[in-house]
């Protein structure tokens, strides 16, 4: 149950999770077009003579269709934002370092602009999430924006850290859900929390 704390996405604008959603619903589609005549032959797309063993042929050919697919619905997104990382560093690593293909193409030749420019967005919504206008919203709900990873993973943790001085960082779901309180000394003394984030 906590794993699927992992798949609550950050608490968007709407002008925001407007602009996530055009992103995902182009680029998504965009994959799904580059990955479905991979998918037809998912262990042999590259040819017979690559050298790429076919387990990692399919894993590809999956993240680019089946990765495609969940940014246009807004589904378990970071989990295929993880796989489209992995498949785009592996193809600017292929076209950069191996291939040596330059940034832009200069000719009929290949480059890694195409690439690169889908690892960023892979990251991007491997980090800021697909917004509010998705089924990850939907299934799991959503986390503040400035919610610690503590209160995400385990929600009845409490600590002190040193990242707020000689504060105190209490997250609780009592007496309010999702309540965070940064307490410094003088007010230790009093259970009222300083903040109070809704669910």
């Amino acid at each position: 149950m906590k794993a699927m704390q992992l798949f609550r996405p950050l608490r968007q604008s709407a002008r925001v999770s407007a602009g996530l959603l055009l992103l995902r619903l182009v680029a998504g589609l965009a994959f799904m077009f580059h990955g479905y005549g991979k998918i037809q032959d998912p262990f042999g797309w590259m040819g017979k003579d690559a050298g790429v063993p076919g387990i990692f042929q399919a894993a590809a050919a999956l993240s680019e269709f089946g990765g495609g697919l969940a940014w246009m619905l807004g589904l378990l997104v970071p989990l295929a934002s993880l796989g489209l990382a992995c498949t785009m560093t592996v193809a600017v690593w292929t076209h950069a370092v191996v291939l040596k293909d330059p940034f832009v193409p200069q000719g009929p030749g290949g480059s890694y602009e195409l690439a690169a420019v889908y690892l960023c967005l892979a990251v991007l919504l491997l980090l800021a999430g697909p917004g509010r206008f998705s089924l990850d919203r939907a299934l799991f709900g959503e986390r503040p924006h400035d919610a610690p990873p503590e209160s995400i993973l385990h929600p009845y943790f409490t600590s002190r850290s040193s990242a707020f001085g000689s504060g105190e960082l209490n997250v609780s779901r009592s007496p309010c859900v999702g309540c965070v309180s940064v307490r410094p000394p003088a007010c230790r003394a009093s259970r009222v929390p300083a903040a109070c984030l809704p669910p």
